[in-house]
């Protein structure tokens, strides 16, 4: 990622996620509020090639036809995001129902979850970490649609910075007291050590019970033209795992249930799951 722009697969995979919520199958299974925010996010991002007239364009139904026929091509690369989101919101929300009293996104993007779910539960602190270059973006957007009193966005270059250290000195986030943390469309793009120290960093600043929804591959291998592109991109993917290894993946003081996913929420491209502290 370019160090004062925003991530650029951040940015598309909002204004994917747009397309996908103009397609008639897919329109009234997103959350309503999801596309005015997505808009007003990406536009105030001020990243170029992202204006109101181009961003007004991702809805248009020959845009969302090329789009389709990308998933034809790779099953998940379009469709598969908005299974993604629909399964976060589940682990999510089943977490909170659950007793999670705090959740954290990392690598946020443009995401929406927090904004949409903070007024609904007030009582619940979100919080989101994110390289500067994004969150600094992405702030405007928040500040243009109204931030919850209990949605807070931290920058941080994790590759730098402890994420254990910056979560034990947010005022908001408690360590010992159970939550949920979402690593959505990040793990593919870390070495698997960097995947195994970001689990026990999350594992140091998470009560017991808590939870982390993430996404993953089984074999980033295999699609060699999508990796080409991103590393063209310079946002490589860089890990995977077989789903019977999974524990080895994420750190075996997690407990991989039997059910990783438990859902209906299947994406071509990526597998999803949930894992626990005891």
């Amino acid at each position: 990622m370019q160090n004062l722009r925003p991530s650029e697969t951040a940015l598309k995979v909002a204004y994917g996620l747009l397309s996908l919520s103009a397609k008639t199958d897919w329109k009234y299974q997103l959350p309503p509020e999801l596309p005015g925010l997505l808009e007003t996010l990406i536009v105030e991002a001020k990243a170029f090639g992202y204006n109101e007239r181009i961003v007004g364009l991702s809805r248009r139904r020959w845009l969302v036809g090329f789009y389709e026929q990308f998933e034809k091509v790779m099953p998940g690369i379009f469709e598969g995001i908005g299974e993604r989101k629909l399964f976060m919101d589940w682990a999510v929300k089943t977490a909170i129902d659950e007793g999670a009293m705090q959740v954290l996104i990392v690598g946020a993007g443009f995401d929406t979850l927090c904004l949409r779910y903070a007024s609904n539960y007030p009582e619940v602190q979100f919080v989101e970490v994110d390289h500067p270059a994004t969150a600094i973006a992405k702030e405007r957007g928040v500040r243009k649609v109204g931030q919850p009193g209990n949605f807070t966005l931290l920058q941080a270059d994790l590759g730098s910075t402890s994420l254990s250290k910056l979560l034990g000195e947010c005022p908001v986030w408690q360590i010992d007291v159970a939550g949920v943390a979402v690593a959505e469309g990040l793990l593919y793009y870390l070495e698997r050590s960097s995947v195994q120290e970001l689990f026990g960093h999350l594992y140091a600043s998470m009560g017991p019970g808590s939870k982390v929804a993430f996404s993953y591959m089984q074999n980033h291998r295999r699609h060699g033209w999508a990796l080409g592109m991103l590393n063209a991109l310079r946002e490589p993917w860089l890990s995977s795992s077989p789903i019977e290894k999974l524990s080895a993946y994420v750190g075996s003081q997690w407990q991989v249930p039997t059910l990783a996913n438990p859902t209906d929420y299947r994406s071509g491209l990526e597998e999803f799951a949930v894992v626990k502290i005891e």
